[in-house]
């Protein structure tokens, strides 16, 4: 069996969406491939998660450490921002077939593979080589695989009662309480479920408002099924424009959304081109949440995901390999 290392890091700085993302697309192609992640810096939960589902971690202390371990590899695959054009260059240099996840197309990339899952994405944004192939836009998805199931299915929203609010694993800014405190003052919202995760610091904030109000319910950390299975239950989502997105529209909930980093800014532009959410903007005025009505999503567009990008994903990697 033919080994993918998978070069991604995750902290309370960064946040987990790289790390989560790389799972997500591990997760597809299990069946084919060994993997083997390499990192830096990984949650202690995290690195639990990805040895609970069988995948190696090793710990590097930088970069230089890398060639001692990926000789056995055949293909490996980054996802990071500190990637630069010089490290692909090397890493092809030394013979390996590369992928990069990229949310940016802000350099010279020297892939074999590009992945950017952002809606309406376009090679021409790219500088690439020659010998480049592509995998672009919604039906490249990377997501994890309770989440490509549930895209399968499609659910009809009625009514808005239940809210739910994340801001992924980290949420450095702590846009989480601020939501929070937008929906609050909405009495229409019967269940305000705030879900942070990992990486998480202001937890004490968002205690501070559920004791005075019995609306809330603060999940932490919580696994790929619960987190499914709150979303299910909720009608409204209010997510930025990360890989979390994706994943409350796989689950058919009406979704609010907005950028705050650069990096969110091609999915977001991408996904209010197909209006694919309600537009928050830059999260600064929230005043709509005191008010948002049901009415407010007629132009919606559904069913965007369609479940079924694992199999185009292994499609790309194994004509790579091939």
């Amino acid at each position: 069996m033919q080994k993918i290392i998978f070069r991604a890091d995750g902290n309370s700085e960064i946040g987990l969406g790289h790390l989560i993302r790389c799972f997500a697309l591990a997760e597809m192609l299990k069946d084919t491939f060994e993997i083997e992640f390499i990192c830096a810096s990984i949650p202690d939960k995290i690195r639990t998660l990805f040895e609970h589902n069988t995948y190696k971690v090793s710990l590097i202390e930088t970069d230089a450490d890398l060639s001692q371990i990926v000789n056995s590899a055949s293909l490996i695959i980054l996802d990071g921002y500190h990637f630069s054009s010089t490290y692909q260059l090397n890493l092809k240099n030394k013979g390996y077939l590369l992928v990069v996840i990229d949310d940016l197309h802000d350099s010279v990339f020297y892939a074999d593979l590009i992945i950017n899952h952002a809606p309406l994405m376009d090679k021409n944004k790219y500088l690439y080589q020659n010998y480049t192939h592509f995998a672009l836009g919604v039906e490249y998805a990377l997501l994890r695989p309770s989440f490509l199931a549930a895209a399968l299915n499609q659910r009809k929203i009625v009514s808005i009662e239940t809210v739910l609010i994340c801001f992924g694993g980290s949420d450095s800014k702590n846009l989480t309480s601020k939501v929070l405190k937008a929906c609050i003052k909405n009495p229409e919202f019967k269940s305000i479920l705030a879900v942070t995760g990992e990486a998480y610091q202001y937890s004490d904030t968002i205690n501070s408002l559920l004791e005075n109000d019995n609306r809330i319910e603060h999940w932490h950390a919580v696994n790929e099924q619960t987190m499914l299975d709150l979303m299910l239950k909720s009608d409204l989502t209010i997510v930025p424009s990360s890989g979390i997105l994706y994943e409350v529209l796989s689950a058919g909930c009406l979704v609010a959304s907005g950028f705050y980093v650069d990096n969110q800014k091609g999915i977001y532009e991408g996904f209010k081109a197909m209006n694919a959410f309600y537009d928050l903007a830059n999260f600064d005025d929230l005043n709509i949440l005191q008010s948002i009505q049901l009415k407010d999503f007629s132009k919606i567009q559904k069913n965007i995901i369609d479940g079924r990008s694992s199999i185009r994903l292994n499609q790309k990697i194994k004509a790579l390999v091939s």
